[in-house]
Order: C-alpha cells, then structure tokens, then sequence
C-alpha cells in the first residue's frame, strides 16, 4: 500500500462516502483477523486459511 501517492488517497477518499459503515466495519475486522492468525487456535487459522483461499481462488493452501 502505497499511502505517500496522492492517487490512492483520492482514490481512497472517493470510497468513504458511498461505502456503507458495515462494509468498512467487515474490512477491517478481516484485516485484523488476517494480520493476528498466527495468534489463534489451529482450528480457525485453518478457517482462516480455508476463507483466503476461497477469495482468491486458490486451491493451495496458503503460508501460516
């Protein structure tokens, strides 16, 4: 993520307004799930996994 490009912060900027709260709300607790998934039970990193593959097609099992 490039923040210092003016381009993505007007691209950003343009988002805020037509993006309904739950959105941003379900972006950033994904986020925060995907950056602390080392941190939690075996169970739900494989959840985890199993959910990031789905996104981005994938059918091999991503790093931990």
């Amino acid at each position: 993520m490039a923040l210092e490009q003016p381009s993505y912060l007007e691209a950003l900027n343009a988002l805020f307004p037509s993006t309904k709260v739950a959105v941003w709300q379900d972006y950033l607790r994904m986020r925060l799930l995907a950056e602390r998934g080392p941190l939690l039970t075996q169970a739900f990193q494989d959840e985890l996994n199993r959910y990031q593959r789905a996104l981005g097609g994938s059918q091999k099992e991503m790093p931990q």
